[in-house]
């Protein structure tokens, strides 16, 4: 095979994995934000309670 083939190849895996790359931080970032929002709810629950 060419060098222009192995090129492409590189080329097209390097876009892929950038892209699931920007998929898994965007996933992460939803997880950490829904993390977040249970915990104040919790929290909040927390404080009514205990007054």
């Amino acid at each position: 095979m060419s060098v222009k083939v192995f090129v492409g190849l590189a080329t097209a895996c390097s876009v892929f994995v950038i892209i699931m790359s920007l998929v898994a931080v965007c996933i992460i970032y939803n997880d950490i934000n829904t993390l977040y929002d249970d915990v104040m709810d919790e929290m909040g629950e927390f404080k009514i309670n205990n007054i």
